[in-house]
């Protein structure tokens, strides 16, 4: 959608206007082989269709076969640029005095786009919490039991996660963030166990759980 409104490519629409202006460098997808970026990359793999060491480009084989710059997947970036984007959030579109989305935009991504979810029926795993729980324009909403963010985000948190082990979480009531980056690598395969596997080895809802609890006690 983006790139038919746009006219171009999604990943130089989003440098031209997110990027740049947020001033995060480090944030591209597929960096060139050669480039100090890609030297920087922690790699991950393998996959079931791609054996060995995968670096510099999106894991995921379907996301790969679409030529890995999709708006679910294949981002590189650092905790230092996605802390950025987190505090623009939190600024409600703002960053340095800048104004990167409006606030009528801002609203909407972080509010309840799947009303006709109920949460109560759809939170009942970890994978299900994952793909079947109320959510936002590109972000996942905090929910009480199976919330790969924790048990104790505060409610109207909402965070996003990377099917390679890659999470974050803003927290507007606290006014804080938090960001775990791991090359853990998709589960192999993407299976419930798998998943699971992937929370338990990454600690993410610990981690999360340790920055809530450091800060409020």
């Amino acid at each position: 959608l983006i790139e038919n409104v746009a006219g171009k490519p999604l990943d130089a629409f989003a440098r031209e206007n997110v990027w740049t202006p947020l001033g995060m460098t480090d944030t591209m997808y597929a960096p060139h082989p050669n480039s100090e970026h890609h030297a920087r990359v922690a790699a991950t793999g393998p996959t079931e269709r791609r054996k060995g060491m995968i670096r510099g480009v999106v894991q995921d084989d379907q996301d790969f076969a679409l030529g890995g710059v999709v708006g679910c997947d294949g981002l590189f970036s650092t905790a230092k640029d996605a802390a950025i984007f987190c505090q623009m959030m939190l600024n409600g579109g703002i960053f340095n005095g800048k104004r990167i989305i409006s606030p009528e935009l801002a609203t909407a991504m972080v509010s309840n786009q799947t009303p006709f979810v109920d949460a109560e029926k759809t939170d009942t795993s970890p994978l299900m919490n994952l793909l079947a729980t109320p959510k936002g324009y590109g972000w996942e909403l905090a929910t009480p039991r199976f919330c790969n963010g924790g048990t104790k985000l505060s409610l109207g948190s909402y965070g996003k996660v990377g099917g390679t082990g890659t999470f974050l979480w803003i927290d507007p009531v606290r006014q804080l963030f938090a960001v775990l980056l791991t090359n853990h690598g998709l589960p192999v395969p993407f299976d419930e166990p798998g998943w699971n596997r992937l929370l338990d080895n990454v600690g993410a809802g610990e981690f999360f759980d340790g920055v809530m609890g450091a800060v409020v006690g």
